[in-house]
Formats: C-alpha cells, sequence, structure tokens
C-alpha cells in the first residue's frame, strides 16, 4: 500500500486546521485588525509615490538590508542601527524569530489570551505551549509569578508577552515587566504593537540581553497595507543571528522581491511626523 503523503509534511504542521477559503468582507470584518482609522496622510502618500517614481526599478538592490529605514528606526528607538532588524509585517517577523529560536521539543510560555499567532507559529516548530491564563476577575494583569515560575519549571526556551495585550488591551506596569525579564527562564520577546498608545518605553530592558521588543509601524503610522512595516529591537549579537535568518529565507527566494515595500516603508517613515501619544 502506498505510504500516505501526509507522512511527509512537517510535523507541526500536518496537525493544523486547514484555512478556510471564506473571502473578508471589508465592511463587516474590520474591527478585529485593529487598523489606524485616520489612514496615512494624503500630502505624505504623494511624496512617497513621488521618491518612489525617481527611483530606477530596472536595477537590482545593492544588499539586503534597507539601512536608511534601520539607522531611522534605530535613532527613533534610541538605540543602534546594529540591534535593529526589519521585516514585512508582524507575522512573517515571528515566523523568523520562532524559527531562529526553537528547536522542535522546545517549550514557549505565555499569557492566555494573547496574540494569537505566537501559538499558532510555534506549533508550527513544533515546540510545545505553556499557557498562563489571564482572569477577567483581575482584570487580566500580567500574572509575572505563574509566568516565571513556568519558565524555570519547563525550560522554556522562549518567554512572549504582548505589552500592551492583544487582545484585552492590558496595560502591564513597567517593573512587573522588568521583573520577568529578570527572573525568568529563557529569552523574553516583548511584542509592542500599540506601544505609541500608552506612552511606555522598554528600550532599557534590552541591557538585559535576554530581551526582544518586536515593534511595527502598521498601527500608529497607518502603515498596514505597505507591509514592511515590523521591526524588533535586542542585542546586537542575537539581532545579528535573526538577521541570518531573516536573509537566508530572502535568498531561497528572492532577494529583490521586497525592494518596493522597503523603499516605500523607508520614504514613508522619513516623510512622517512623529506620532502623539493617545491618553
Amino acid at each position: 500500500m502506498p505510504e500516505d503523503s501526509a507522512n511527509w509534511i512537517n510535523p507541526g504542521i500536518r496537525g493544523m486546521a486547514p484555512v478556510g477559503r471564506r473571502r473578508v468582507d471589508p465592511e463587516l470584518h474590520r474591527l478585529q485588525w485593529n487598523e489606524n482609522a485616520t489612514g496615512f496622510p494624503a500630502e505624505l502618500k504623494e511624496e512617497v509615490l513621488q521618491r518612489l517614481s525617481a527611483l530606477d526599478w530596472a536595477r537590482y538592490p545593492h544588499g539586503l538590508r534597507p539601512w536608511v529605514l534601520i539607522e531611522r528606526l534605530a535613532a527613533y528607538c534610541g538605540v543602534q542601527p546594529e540591534q535593529v532588524v526589519v521585516s514585512d509585517g508582524s507575522s512573517d517577523l515571528i515566523k523568523m524569530v520562532m524559527a531562529a529560536i526553537l528547536p522542535p521539543g522546545a517549550t514557549v510560555v505565555m499569557p492566555n489570551p494573547t496574540f494569537l499567532l505566537y501559538g499558532l507559529n510555534a506549533q508550527m516548530q513544533q515546540a510545545r505551549v505553556v499557557d498562563i491564563p489571564l482572569r477577567p476577575e483581575d482584570d487580566f494583569a500580567l500574572p509575572a509569578q505563574q509566568i516565571i515560575e513556568a519558565s524555570h519549571a519547563h525550560k522554556a526556551q522562549l518567554v512572549v508577552i504582548c505589552a500592551p495585550n492583544n487582545p484585552t488591551g492590558t496595560f502591564y506596569p513597567t517593573d512587573v515587566l522588568a521583573d520577568v525579564v529578570k527572573h525568568c527562564h529563557g529569552l523574553v520577546l516583548i511584542d509592542e504593537a500599540y506601544a505609541e498608545f500608552c506612552d511606555q518605553d522598554l528600550t532599557h530592558l534590552l541591557a538585559n540581553g535576554r530581551v526582544v521588543l518586536l515593534r511595527t509601524l502598521s498601527k500608529v503610522f497607518a502603515m498596514a497595507g505597505v507591509r514592511r512595516t515590523s521591526y524588533w529591537c535586542g542585542s546586537c549579537r542575537r539581532s545579528e543571528r535573526c538577521w541570518t535568518t531573516c536573509t537566508s529565507s530572502m535568498r531561497c527566494s528572492s532577494p529583490t522581491w521586497k525592494t518596493t515595500p522597503a523603499w516605500t516603508t523607508t520614504f514613508a517613515f522619513l516623510s512622517a511626523r512623529p506620532p502623539r501619544t493617545i491618553s
């Protein structure tokens, strides 16, 4: 009897439910995407288009890293350019980070509920997820001590925290996050997709050496449709290793297909005004 072809598929992917072929109704299914309701300013969009039209589209890029964008992001975050990695939206970067960090059988500790892509990507890497429940009666506060204890009990490779949390919108105090970073086992990835909306700066936690901050231009800068919009800040050594994963995956496909989104994001970010924190 012929062998079942499904056995050839990565076990982490084989056990996942298939994605349905439902069409998205933009009139009904927008709220869950947490998009910027005001949109990218029309005058800045025109400036971006003018700069793009001035490029020589017949030429290959000089390298895989958009250094102008990286240097501007580093200045915006107050870190060194060598600490910044950029990619096409958070979904790509989450996948690359987990591919770089998690061997099969590794453990990831994270609160639940949180951004669903972390659990899905951990499953794809054949990692085990240890969920720490967020309790409504505690206003979904971060159970820091439980996370610390679980990370040591399971010798976690990775601890994931969204700050503020998605989907609960919970703000986690800086001292609570610092306590987790100081005492937990493994690398700590803090997803700051909504950082600009809560006036919280966690870059000082990078001094620990085991911290990665994942950020995006999709929300406050209204660039979700551009896609070259997510970046991480970490230690120079760890960022270099993530770049190895990113650039290797690019070489396996095409080093140039990401060029237009990279330049679009570069020009848009160079043109954009610093965002105001919403109180």
